[in-house]
């Protein structure tokens, strides 16, 4: 079986932490060596399976601490072995629990750490039983139990440490929920706590669904630039630490982040984008809660005067952008009209446009070298396999009408300017 990525590191973590909770049905006895013998003798006698049990979950440790995939493997079967000898103590449970977390084998990780939970010794850590429970909670919610998965959470409260991360948590699994106002009410106390890195855009981008999902834009749309701070390449959108829970959750959250308007340095909308992604998650999860609302960006986004405006991409040469931007949005929709069988994907447009030169021939002033004119059309998004032949068919269809544009002539010698647009269907 090939290694997940990230997995083998994490177990050696976990293996080097202390146990999940120690028995309290077999307690070490307190006192001389004496007593101790007599107690271990006295323990062996009445429960012969506990001995074993101990010196397997001892060696499945130690297996874990290799951190190779055949060592893994060797501990997994001393756990299970441990377990079925003493199937009511939780450290076999959690162990076994956390290989199948690393595996993203969300049911046996469920079931595992649901046993830990239930077998554990009430008085053990509290900050170790909270790890216990987040994690019982994150696989539960990738197996549908999200009402199990919530209440494991409401009792990982109770801990001291890892609280900002209960509350991201929890405000995911009730935003799967639909209780929008209660994933609201987790999520917003640890975003006044300002967390950081992958914790800190996830948490923001949690609350701009669930913002967005209760109708309050205004407050989604702050969220968006929150998350944009931690996240400018969207990379824990595209791959989170865990799954997102539900069908097109990542398109969804795609979709709110190209429909940020402009806002500071963080880049311009790309409302083209918005629109793909989010009739990318209609097509996915069609009986999803969320489908209206995102039926309701799809009619809005579908309406918007495209482009917003064309974007500079380099150049010397003076250009009025707004005439630009005018220009092209007058052919915009016989060039949308080229993309509507392909409607998931969309088609970059640049247009180079060159001044007057200076002949080789002149000696006394510097040649600029400058980029040839012309007009290039390509693919700059899929979010869904595609025809190759309709796609074709649309770069053609667009190549054609774009290179009619009639933008603003370089008067400067020596000069040039080139801008972009996007293309998607109506």
């Amino acid at each position: 079986m090939g290694r997940p990525a990230h997995a083998w590191p994490l177990i050696v973590l976990l293996a080097a932490t202390p146990a999940f909770a120690q028995s309290k049905r077999y307690p070490a006895d307190a006192g001389d060596d004496d007593d101790d013998t007599h107690s271990n003798l006295w323990e062996a006698a009445l429960h012969p399976d506990v001995g074993p049990y101990k010196e397997l979950v001892r060696d499945a440790r130690r297996l874990l601490e290799e951190g190779t995939e055949e060592a893994v493997r060797g501990a997994e079967l001393k756990l299970t072995d441990a377990i079925h000898r003493v199937p009511s103590e939780p450290d076999a449970y959690a162990l076994r629990g956390k290989i199948y977390l690393a595996r993203r084998d969300w049911g046996p990780c469920a079931d595992d750490l649901a046993a830990a939970d239930d077998h554990g010794d009430p008085d053990a850590d509290l900050d170790v039983r909270t790890r216990l429970r987040i994690d019982l909670a994150t696989c539960e919610a990738r197996v549908g139990r999200l009402a199990e998965a919530e209440a494991a959470l409401l009792r990982a409260q109770s801990g001291q440490r890892l609280q900002s991360e209960v509350a991201l948590r929890l405000g995911e699994v009730r935003i799967a929920m639909g209780k929008l106002d209660e994933a609201i009410d987790a999520l917003t106390a640890p975003a006044a706590e300002t967390p950081t890195g992958y914790q800190g855009a996830m948490l923001h981008w949690l609350l701009a669904e669930a913002y967005d999902r209760a109708r309050r834009p205004g407050e989604a749309q702050a969220q968006v630039e929150l998350a944009l701070r931690y996240d400018r390449n969207l990379s824990t959108i595209e791959a989170p630490p865990y799954p997102w829970l539900g069908a097109g959750e990542r398109e969804y959250l795609y979709g709110l982040a190209y429909a940020l308007p402009p806002q500071d340095d963080l880049g311009a909308a790309r409302p083209e984008y918005a629109l793909l992604y989010f009739r990318r998650f209609v097509e996915i999860a069609p009986k999803s809660p969320w489908r209206r609302r995102a039926d309701e960006h799809v009619k809005e986004l579908t309406t918007t005067s495209l482009p917003l405006s064309v974007k500079r991409d380099g150049g010397s040469a003076t250009l009025d952008l707004p005439t630009a931007t005018a220009t092209v949005r007058k052919q915009m929709p016989a060039m949308r009209a080229c993309a509507a069988k392909v409607p998931l994907s969309g088609f970059t447009v640049t247009i180079t446009k060159t001044g007057p030169r200076t002949p080789d021939t002149v000696r006394d002033r510097p040649i600029y070298r400058l980029p040839p004119a012309g007009t290039a059309v390509e693919v700059s998004l899929n979010v869904s396999e595609t025809d190759k032949t309709s796609t074709d068919a649309a770069i053609a269809c667009v190549q054609k009408l774009a290179e009619k544009l009639v933008l603003p002539a370089v008067k400067e010698r020596d000069a040039y300017y080139r801008v972009s647009f996007l293309v998607v269907a109506p």
